[in-house]
């Protein structure tokens, strides 16, 4: 009898990855709430660096799988492509928080708060969409999902050019 090989899932890869894009966004809305100073920010930076962490071992369990499995469910550069930019987010949710600290911030600007909540909305629709993207090809909802991230960050982005 040949060896049963068990079927990486990418969908529940990805759902996990936009997940703790959330979690990341939370936290950098904790790190504004709590503002003191930027000395007091190390052990929100410590989990937002626990939360990269859990991101970047989702995506080499990614990479790893893509390289070896016969088959995927959507095309290979598509997967890495999706992983990298969901990684990103990530990333860069965690730099701002580490930026507050490098920078030695002294006060959190006005608008620091509605900015982050506008990014944790766009985090939460984005999760929204990844869990309904295993269906994307019969989902009724899937576009709509994409759609109401693109909203967020155009909201974001008119934020931004009027602080």
């Amino acid at each position: 009898m040949g060896k049963r090989h068990h079927k990486y899932d990418y969908f529940s890869a990805f759902e996990s990855l936009s997940e703790l894009a959330v979690d990341e966004a939370d936290l950098l809305i904790k790190a504004i709430e709590e503002f003191s100073t930027a000395d007091a920010l190390k052990e929100t930076m410590e989990k937002a660096h626990a939360i990269e962490h859990k991101g970047d071992d989702i995506n080499h369990d990614i990479f790893r799988n893509v390289a070896t499995d016969f088959i995927t469910p959507i095309d290979r550069e598509d997967i890495i492509g999706l992983a990298q930019a969901l990684d990103t987010i990530i990333d860069e949710l965690e730099e701002v928080i580490q930026r507050f600290y490098m920078y030695d911030v002294h006060f959190m600007h006005k608008d620091a708060l509605e900015f982050a909540q506008l990014l944790k909305k766009e985090c939460k629709a984005l999760n929204k969409a990844m869990e309904d993207f295993r269906n994307f090809k019969k989902s009724k909802k899937f576009k709509s999902l994409i759609i109401e991230v693109n909203t967020y960050e155009e909201e974001a982005d008119q934020l931004l050019m009027h602080v």
